[in-house]
């Protein structure tokens, strides 16, 4: 799997009829806790599926700001395939990458800039060349704890990297012919957000096929972990791949993770006032 760290945005996007100009950084801090939450993403990847997945990863930092973003009415601005493929391509067609992660910030409310908020904090279920393709955005507020572990606030911050990679499986299990929950739906099946590690039971169980449900275990199916993309090298004769693949649902999203790290950070600042 393939990072690419974008630490400014430099764009032109029209809010309520008019044409605004947004740039934004991230910070050093943003930048740590990718790299982070990377690693521990990693680990638990392998932990979580019980060794049926492993993962290997590269980062790149793009120092060319992003020029463009586009829209969809039910989730407002996000980082297309399409608007970060100049600046990618050239890492993306030498190697065989299995997912593609994007990371950027859209806002930062201590500056005064949040034009561009709505409410997630991933979005996946695109692809890239048939590869999965998935945004990780910075919290809008820098005293969020969304991406940093705290033992008191968030002890799974590799959450959203996880989450985008599963609606990659998800999809790829559904277009094999396998019938599987959809990964929303923990509620249905009888599991809720833990304010310590979000949905990471879930997320277990899912990968596992571990979910019971009217007397049986259901789940992403063991065979879909060894199912790759398929790559330019897997043809004999050059074929030409579709470039960029968006769902009729275009994108998915986590609302809640930076809502509830967000309140959490609040009530422990106060309380230790």
């Amino acid at each position: 799997m393939v990072c690419f760290i974008f630490p400014a945005i430099d764009v032109d996007v029209e809010v309520n009829g008019k044409m605004q100009h947004v740039k934004l950084e991230m910070t050093d801090n943003d930048i740590t806790n990718v790299k982070t939450n990377l690693q521990r993403f990693q680990n638990s990847i392998a932990q979580l599926s019980k060794n049926k997945m492993k993962v290997d990863y590269e980062i790149y930092t793009i120092t060319e700001p992003i020029h463009t973003l586009s829209y969809d009415e039910e989730n407002g601005y996000y980082v297309s395939a399409s608007d970060v493929y100049d600046q990618i391509n050239s890492y993306v067609a030498k190697n065989e990458y299995d997912h593609i992660y994007v990371a950027f910030r859209m806002a930062n409310k201590q500056k005064g800039n949040d034009i561009l908020v709505n409410d997630w904090i991933g979005l996946g279920g695109m692809d890239y060349f048939g590869i999965g393709y998935s945004n990780i955005r910075m919290p809008d507020d820098q005293n969020n704890y969304a991406y940093e572990y705290h033992y008191l606030i968030n002890t799974f911050p590799e959450e959203v990297f996880i989450h985008e990679l599963l609606h990659t499986l998800e999809r790829n299990s559904k277009e094999y012919g396998y019938e599987i929950p959809a990964l929303h739906d923990y509620n249905k099946y009888g599991y809720s957000e833990s304010r310590l590690e979000g949905l990471k039971k879930w997320y277990e169980d899912y990968m596992n096929a571990n979910i019971t449900y009217n007397g049986k275990k259901l789940g992403l199916p063991a065979q879909i972990f060894k199912y790759k993309p398929a790559h330019e090298s897997n043809f004999k004769y050059s074929t030409t791949l579709d470039v960029f693949h968006e769902p009729e649902n275009i994108i998915e999203v986590i609302r809640s993770l930076f809502g509830r790290i967000g309140k959490m950070f609040h009530y422990m600042k106060e309380t230790n006032e």
